[in-house]
């Protein structure tokens, strides 16, 4: 009979091998069961996190198709076609939070760009200090319903960017703007990059959001379970991913950035306001 433990990766075989020893028969079959089922979904994890960096991401817009607003802004209300809650709640979060610093370090008000826009509920907010507003959004439903919005508000100074040209694009500005969009990313590596760009087309101040929640064993198992198994929220794509915040202070320092202030360390609402050196 073929040996049911050699689907296994050498790893985990060699790890389990003791106890092997001391199962039934029936208990070891289960076992194998439920490894094989880990395997199996570690392997799609690390598939879906090698598929790309920010710009190569189909789920994005598969999602911008189902309901834009409701994946932007998932704990605000929206029904039917009435977004007023999602605009206001944009509008609201940027007087409150992000116009204050704006204004107490005399941010230059000629360009900010908002990275992983969405549809523009903070660009639009942000053109009101801005001359010139740039976002910056993979998915092409994104940009496409952000342009109908900047002309439906008649606002010429708002300009919606794919990831190509965010690249391409010869940028300069002076504010950078991400909340709600690191958290989502897999790749550290793909993080790092767009840091890299960053530093590149800034010379001012930067606002960027990242989950840095200690990762607990609740996580971990969430993690690795197959998309099947979890909410919409909790989705590849959509789940938040936990980051170590020493290795992003250790980032932004070897980018050249300096950390003015921080909000909210170790949680998943951690801001950093960062000044290009």
């Amino acid at each position: 009979m073929r040996n049911p433990w050699g689907l296994l990766p050498n790893t985990i075989s060699t790890a389990i091998a003791p106890a092997r020893l001391r199962l039934g028969k029936k208990s070891r079959k289960i076992l194998c069961i439920f490894l094989r089922f880990f395997t199996f979904a570690s392997l799609a994890q690390e598939r879906f996190r090698d598929e790309s960096a920010f710009g190569n991401r189909p789920p994005w817009e598969k999602l911008a198709q189902k309901d834009p607003y409701f994946y932007i802004a998932t704990s605000v209300e929206t029904v039917a076609d009435d977004t007023r809650n999602f605009w206001q709640s944009g509008e609201k979060n940027y007087q409150q939070f992000i116009l204050p610093l704006l204004k107490q370090y005399n941010v230059a008000n000629q360009c900010a760009l908002d990275f992983g826009c969405g549809v523009g509920r903070y660009a639009f907010p942000l053109a009101g200090y801005f001359k010139k507003v740039i976002g910056v959004d993979t998915a092409e439903t994104m940009r496409r319903i952000g342009r109908q919005e900047a002309q439906k508000r008649g606002l010429n100074s708002v300009e919606f960017l794919d990831s190509a040209e965010f690249y391409s694009r010869p940028l300069q500005c002076d504010f950078i703007y991400s909340t709600h969009v690191f958290q989502h990313l897999e790749n550290q590596d793909e993080i790092a990059k767009i840091i890299e760009r960053f530093k590149e087309v800034l010379r001012g101040y930067a606002y960027l959001h990242f989950d840095t929640r200690p990762k607990d064993y609740a996580y971990v198992l969430k993690y690795l379970l197959p998309d099947l198994f979890l909410p919409k929220t909790k989705k590849r794509g959509m789940r938040r991913v936990r980051r170590d915040v020493q290795k992003l202070r250790d980032m932004f320092s070897e980018c050249g950035f300096q950390i003015v202030k921080e909000f909210n360390p170790g949680t998943e609402f951690h801001y950093f306001f960062l000044r290009h050196l």
